[in-house]
């Protein structure tokens, strides 16, 4: 079963707290979209405004989506049902967007410029890891970061899965922390998770992170177990990433 929905908790002041979504976008290239050829396909519009907006994005995508699955065979590939776009603070061209395929929601990023659509890249939902669900997610600035960050739980269709951190910059979104088994629903039924809180642990002016909660420790049987954990990771300012703590 689907673990349930999961808000990252609204813990600095300098969070802006976003709701959790079910939605994604597996394993595309970070290309930009282009628009489909000027053909005419059954009542659709043979063309499409290029979005401005959040609002205008999430309508253009849901209609590539239909010319795209109304002008080619796509087998067994699903149709996006559905999208929700969040903004990035302070980034207005840059959104957050988690793409609902029914049984898949991927996360993602897109910008928008005027001339065209750019998918930059996923976050943490792609087929190549095996995670496809976006169970929670939370976008938030970073006093050590010029860029905003966004952190992801993304799971398997068992509800098991990781807590990612990105940086969003003016490419590719960067990965500055995958902790696996962050998130799980145990063979019983059972869930347990890590919760994020940011702080300076070690008090030398930067924003770092603790991970606190339950993880499993055997998830996949009948013997299925949880421990309490605690975990630190301090940011390192010449890596740019978050360590975990000795």
């Amino acid at each position: 079963m689907r673990a349930l929905l999961i808000l990252l908790p609204l813990l600095t002041t300098a969070c802006v707290r976003q709701e959790a979504a079910p939605f994604p976008r597996g394993n595309a290239p970070a290309i930009p979209v282009a628009l489909p050829p000027q053909c005419s396909v059954g009542s659709l519009p043979v063309a499409h405004p290029l979005p401005t907006n959040g609002t205008e994005l999430r309508e253009w995508l849901l209609w590539q989506d239909r010319v795209d699955a109304a002008s080619r065979d796509r087998g067994n590939q699903p149709d996006l049902e559905e999208c929700k776009v969040h903004s990035i603070p302070g980034r207005t061209t840059d959104f957050f967007v988690i793409e609902d395929y029914g049984f898949q929601r991927y996360a993602g990023v897109y910008r928008i410029d005027g001339k065209c659509v750019n998918y930059l890249g996923s976050l943490g939902t792609h087929g190549s890891n095996g995670l496809w669900d976006v169970a929670g997610f939370e976008i938030l600035t970073s006093p050590q970061l010029d860029n905003p960050i966004v952190a992801v739980y993304a799971t398997t269709s068992h509800g098991n899965g990781s807590f990612f951190v990105y940086e969003i910059g003016d490419a590719e979104p960067v990965e500055l922390l995958e902790r696996r088994g962050a998130i799980g629903e145990g063979w019983k039924g059972e869930t347990s998770c890590m919760v994020p809180t940011w702080i300076d642990f070690n008090s030398d002016g930067f924003t770092d992170l603790v991970l606190t909660g339950t993880c499993y420790t055997v998830y996949w049987d009948s013997n299925s177990a949880t421990k309490e954990a605690l975990e630190s990771y301090v940011w390192n300012p010449i890596t740019r990433c978050f360590d975990l703590a000795s």
